[in-house]
């Protein structure tokens, strides 16, 4: 509540009883409510941030009809659970000469790296005009893997600038050479 005083310091007349004034008392309740009104008002009506997504461009799923891809653009990145593991090429010849190597989602030493030597390598190599462009990045989930791993995976296709990457499923194969920890 605050008070007004009226005429504060006013000098006394002689024989003269002044009359006696009151305080006027303004009740700034109803104001502080208004403020509380307007400020929820405005907070509920603003916008902060509109949510974003990762756009994800699916294939059509058809019966024999594979898109050929290149072996030295091809790098394949299996998750299980929180494990990672990637080859580059074919995956038999990849078995066989003990090129599927484990990694992590490290910056410096992790599959970041990994993705911008390949990029470098490509655009070195000048095989086309698509450069370090060409590189197709195949992401295989199996059915034990993490959520994050995978979200965190697409990430990493953002901040290296990769063009090509998709989502597909893992062979059984390859599935069971991570469950029985053959990658190294």
């Amino acid at each position: 509540m605050a008070n007004i005083e009226t005429n504060p310091g006013a000098a006394k007349k002689c024989g003269v009883t002044p009359m006696k004034k009151s305080a006027v008392k303004i009740d700034m309740t109803p104001m502080v409510d208004l403020g509380f009104l307007l400020i929820t008002f405005f907070v509920f009506t603003s916008t902060l941030t509109n949510p974003s997504s990762l756009p994800l461009i699916m294939p059509k799923e058809q019966e024999g009809n594979e898109m050929p891809l290149g072996e030295s653009r091809a790098m394949t990145v299996l998750v299980e659970g929180e494990a990672i593991y990637y080859y580059m090429g074919n995956w038999e010849q990849a078995k066989k000469e003990g090129r599927v190597v484990r990694t992590t989602l490290d910056a410096r030493t992790g599959i970041r790296n990994i993705i911008i030597q390949k990029k470098a390598f490509l655009e070195q190599a000048g095989l086309d005009s698509l450069g370090k462009d060409g590189l197709m990045l195949l992401i295989k989930a199996g059915p034990e893997a993490n959520y994050k791993t995978v979200i965190d995976l697409l990430d990493e296709t953002l901040i290296s600038d990769l063009k090509r990457h998709a989502l597909i499923r893992i062979d059984p194969e390859e599935l069971e050479f991570i469950r029985s920890g053959n990658g190294g």
